[in-house]
């Protein structure tokens, strides 16, 4: 069973990899088998298309060199982990968004992730 000191270690490393667009770190998150639903790309099952939908976000959406991330709530509770933050870039306008993870095995096997984007 993940304990929450897990959870918030997964949560962490998983932040700072998107903060700084490091696609292989955000990638080795994830079991073989994780399921990513999004409000805007549904769902993405497998390593494949969770590559597919991060390698957009992290090149064009949220580019971390020129892109300002502001987390703001980190909560977990055993393996379940909840994130609150936004973000801006020079694509978008992320006033809010939030992830929520379910960890087992030290890896992100579901995760939900929806927020409020606007493109500039």
């Amino acid at each position: 069973m993940t304990d929450t000191a897990e959870t918030l270690a997964l949560i962490e490393r998983h932040w700072h990899a998107i903060t700084t667009g490091d696609l292989a770190a955000l990638m080795s998150d994830y079991a073989d088998d994780a399921v990513l639903i999004t409000g805007t790309s549904g769902t993405s099952k497998g390593l494949a298309a969770i590559h597919e939908l991060l390698t957009l976000y992290t090149s064009s959406i949220l580019p971390a060199a020129n892109t300002r991330f502001v987390l703001s709530q980190t909560h977990a509770e055993g393996p379940l982990g909840f994130i609150v933050w936004s973000a801006e870039s020079p694509a978008y306008n992320i006033r809010f968004a939030c992830d929520t993870f379910v960890v087992q095995n030290g890896r992100i096997v579901h995760q939900t992730a929806a927020g409020m984007a606007e493109a500039r």
